[in-house]
């Protein structure tokens, strides 16, 4: 999955083609997990059985899950130390919300097991070649595809890396920001999970105007439809409710994404103030207040943030729709209908393979390139 950069403090996540990429301008490295917002999940030990139930009813199976809760990962010998450090604080993070495990293997390991159908190939930003000319060099990282890719289907020359070449490509760039928040993102992706606003539930709450010449607008700015293969050919899974707090969801208007996503329904009243409004009784209320996004709270309803004001270029005020903080209650309930306890726990067999370790008990270092 693709993510470009947004204007100002906003970031861009797009989903290119069957390829992704995700961008953030660069600064600091931030490897650690914000969890402190109210829309994000919380430990799956402590998570109300009864809520997450009720949130991860689904409408469609998606057709690109792993068979397995456990899934493996190869550091490439070209991955940085501070992409290596959000990968590592991406996962544990999925860890402690989910019912997923990962397991750092060796790149040899991985290649010649027949058991192992898939892996996770994490390397630096320039060998998975995320950018190119016309991003301009906001990309801030990516997953090249959606969900597992099966190491058998890929042709194989003498000269090829193999790791790199079977293994579902991820790469943030280093330095950047929300690095962290970055790599959840696209760690959401490889395990098959599209982006928030496509979601067919969000058609009520939210529109999308692109840029038509845009070529990342056709596989990231449109509506899914349930149960039918997108233009990648990828039946997705879906929640059948809509999630503004999605990790996974992009930023409004046309600061918020290539996308320029609008909400949809408000009313507008001016404030007096040339060009400016202010925005009461949206669509997207309707979901604020059922409590969903925010369903880990034990009271209050309004802890997602939408926009107050629409300035006069049209853009919004500050809000909450694109968060890069956590994966949210929501993302947390799409995990756990899509990799439940009842999914094998490791069908690759990775607990008995010698060079696959437990990311909680893992001493990291990258392996060599495999050839």
């Amino acid at each position: 999955m693709r993510t470009r950069a947004r204007l100002k403090d906003s970031i861009w996540f797009g989903f290119a083609f069957y390829l992704g990429a995700a961008a953030t301008p660069a600064h600091a490295v931030e490897s650690a997990i914000d969890t402190s917002k109210p829309y994000c999940a919380k430990a799956l030990s402590s998570t109300d059985a009864d809520v997450l139930t009720k949130l991860a009813s689904t409408g469609s199976s998606g057709s690109n899950l792993w068979p397995t809760r456990s899934i493996p990962i190869v550091l490439h010998e070209t991955l940085p130390k501070d992409a290596k450090d959000a990968l590592m604080s991406a996962a544990k993070h999925i860890e402690t919300i989910s019912n997923v495990r990962f397991y750092l293997c060796d790149g040899d390991a991985v290649v010649s097991a027949p058991k192992i159908e898939g892996f996770m190939v994490a390397a630096s930003f320039e060998v998975v070649q995320c950018s190119d000319e016309k991003d301009g060099g906001n990309i801030a990282g990516c997953t090249k595809g959606l969900g597992m890719r099966k190491k058998a289907k890929v042709e194989l020359s003498k000269t090829d890396d193999k790791a790199l070449k079977l293994g579902l490509k991820w790469a943030v760039k280093v330095p950047g920001t929300n690095v962290a928040a970055t790599a959840v993102h696209e760690l959401l992706h490889m395990l098959g999970m599209r982006h928030g606003h496509q979601n067919p539930a969000a058609q009520d709450s939210i529109a999308m105007a692109p840029d038509p010449k845009d070529k990342l607008a056709a596989s990231n700015c449109t509506f899914d439809q349930l149960g039918i293969a997108a233009s990648d050919g990828i039946t997705a899974q879906w929640l059948t409710r809509y999630d503004p707090a999605s990790v996974m969801h992009y930023g409004l208007g046309s600061k918020g994404s290539f996308c320029n996503i609008t909400i949809a329904g408000c009313k507008l009243k001016a404030t007096g103030t040339t060009g400016s409004e202010f925005i009461s009784d949206c669509n997207v209320d309707k979901v604020i207040d059922s409590g969903d996004p925010c369903a880990n709270k034990s009271s209050g309803k309004d802890c997602f943030k939408r926009p107050t004001i629409l300035f006069q270029k049209k853009d919004y005020g500050s809000s909450d729709f694109g968060q890069r903080s956590c994966a949210s209650v929501l993302d947390q309930a799409w995990l756990v209908s899509a990799y439940p306890e009842t999914k094998a726990l490791d069908a690759f067999g990775l607990k008995d393979e010698r060079k696959c370790v437990p990311l909680s008990g893992a001493q990291v270092s990258a392996t060599r390139s495999t050839r």
